[in-house]
């Protein structure tokens, strides 16, 4: 995207190394989010940003503006955990956008603490990128807050990050969810899963906005917001909020998120989040049966898809072997799998195809620099793009991820379902079997990931083939930038339209340095 005429025209001399690839990476996600803008898709633009640094997160966002955020919530198509439209938008501005821009308005309001270069030594260089971009942060920062809808939480304690301008407040959050919170902790298990959402400082709130949409309850990784359909029984609440509460350990504990932000294949990433339902769907099935046997004259709330499965594991415990894994698969995990119907197929399918957009963002955009002369700024894009291809895990290390889901416990080093029985140690306590140990989660006698509609399963073989391909693609172009920047540096011309100073070959070769004109020599090599 082209620069604002307005911006000040950088200086003649050479800026730091990493300044270019810093100024790459801000253009890159502004690029991103309004393609995500225009496809209506703000989990790839939650994705991103929160793949990418807080500075150069903060920068893009910045750089986009007011006009950004009023075009999001004047967007009907966008889509965000099962939100459209407003409620969308509203989501994806108070969780996403607005930390970003507040913490910058702070820095903003303390000019002599944050901005002066002579007192802060951590200050930026006065003319770096970032510097001009921060000039402009309040400012910019006070048109964002009065153009977003604002959320109060009724009781908790004021917040300096949110502005409490009532012709924005929407009060569609209440933090009193004390019944509920007590009604869960009557059972063991219940007061355990409480004391794991406080420990890891997870808000419980009840969202006036969810009352008459299909979302029972949510739970969001970035903010560590659990939030509950206020218009469903108090019991029907009660094993949602396992199901939420599950995923919320999933996060904790199992770090999915970490997991997720790894460029997975099209094929993961749609096995993760299968077993990512079917684990919260088959857990909450056996805080339920817990329930029932501690509680027996609890209200159930039948016709929920967890309480037939909830039923059946309630009667093993009373069988002379009790409820064991085996019986905990069959009777809740396989179930599961087979209940993620085609809601859940289209949202898993949406998200696997997702895998692809970096190959074809980064290549295009890698062209686009080339096109322009541009050869370090291709070869930087490349290079990242190379670097996320390497997060992507083996068939092993994910195989061994997917063993620590399907257990009845919050204990990730108890046994699960997905594993065979475990040898006790010297402590009295068992240890989860490696993946040579055991049957892999694909096998034909663990839960499948994948759906029995052809036509889905169709769908993500062609994503997984079309992935393997940019895969090879990709490494083929940063082959091809690399030689012909190469090229360019022996035959004396320009590798870059910009000001910033060519970057070094990969691998540390020091040749088409000395081989660059003479006139370039004194400056320095960048890392």
């Amino acid at each position: 995207m082209s620069e604002s005429p307005k911006r000040p025209a950088p200086p003649k001399d050479a800026a730091p190394a990493g300044e270019a690839a810093q100024k790459n990476a801000i253009h890159k996600l502004r690029a991103t989010l309004e393609t995500s803008l225009a496809d209506g898709n703000l989990t790839r633009a939650r994705a991103h940003l929160r793949m990418t640094s807080p500075v150069t997160a903060r920068a893009a966002v910045m750089a986009l503006g007011a006009p950004y955020v009023k075009a999001l919530q004047a967007a009907p198509h966008v889509t965000l955990d099962g939100k459209q439209g407003a409620a969308a938008a509203k989501q994806f501005i108070d969780e996403e956008l607005r930390p970003l821009v507040t913490r910058e308005a702070r820095k903003a309001a303390s000019p002599r603490k944050d901005f002066n270069a002579q007192k802060n030594k951590n200050a930026p260089p006065k003319n770096s990128l970032l510097k001009r971009l921060w000039r402009g942060t309040a400012m910019t920062a006070l048109v964002l807050g009065l153009s977003t809808s604002m959320v109060i939480e009724t009781a908790a304690p004021a917040r300096s990050d949110i502005h409490t301008d009532a012709a924005v407040v929407t009060e569609s959050i209440r933090t009193d969810v004390s019944a509920l919170r007590t009604e869960f902790g009557k059972t063991s298990l219940g007061r355990d899963m409480l004391a794991l959402a406080d420990r890891h400082n997870i808000s419980i709130v009840y969202d006036d906005a969810l009352s008459g949409t299909n979302t029972l309850g949510s739970y969001n990784a970035g903010s560590k917001t659990l939030r509950m359909n206020p218009t469903q029984t108090l019991a029907e609440q009660v094993m949602i909020m396992s199901h939420e509460l599950r995923h919320a350990w999933q996060d904790v504990v199992l770090g999915y998120g970490e997991m997720e932000n790894r460029l997975l294949t099209p094929q993961q990433q749609w096995t993760l989040r299968r077993y990512l339902e079917s684990d919260a769907f088959a857990f909450s099935a056996y805080f339920m049966a817990e329930r029932m046997l501690e509680l027996p004259e609890a209200e159930k709330p039948d016709g929920l898809r967890e309480m037939a499965a909830a039923h059946l594991l309630h009667g093993e415990f009373a069988s002379e072997d009790g409820l064991t894994h085996e019986e905990y698969r069959r009777f809740a995990l396989d179930r599961m799998f087979e209940t993620l119907g085609s809601s859940y197929n289209e949202t898993h399918l949406r998200l696997a195809n997702e895998q692809n957009k970096p190959f074809e963002d980064d290549t295009k955009f890698a062209q686009q620099l080339m096109q322009r002369g541009d050869l370090d700024g291709a070869l930087v894009t490349m290079r990242e793009l190379q670097a996320r291809m390497r997060t992507t895990p083996s068939a092993e290390d994910f195989d061994s991820y997917l063993r620590r889901f399907g257990g009845m416990s919050l204990d990730p080093a108890e046994q699960t379902a997905l594993q065979s029985p475990a040898a006790a140690n010297p402590a009295g306590r068992t240890a989860a079997p490696t993946a040579a140990q055991t049957p892999a989660p694909q096998d034909p006698d663990a839960p499948s990931p994948t759906s029995s509609d052809s036509a889905v399963n169709a769908q993500l073989a062609a994503s997984e083939a079309l992935n393997q391909t940019f895969r090879a693609l990709a490494r083929e172009m940063t082959r091809y930038v690399e030689l012909e920047r190469q090229m360019a540096i022996r035959a004396g011309k320009p590798t870059t339209n910009s000001r910033f100073i060519p970057i070094a070959p990969a691998g540390g070769d020091t040749r088409a340095q000395e081989e660059a004109p003479a006139q370039n020599r004194h400056q320095p090599k960048a890392p």
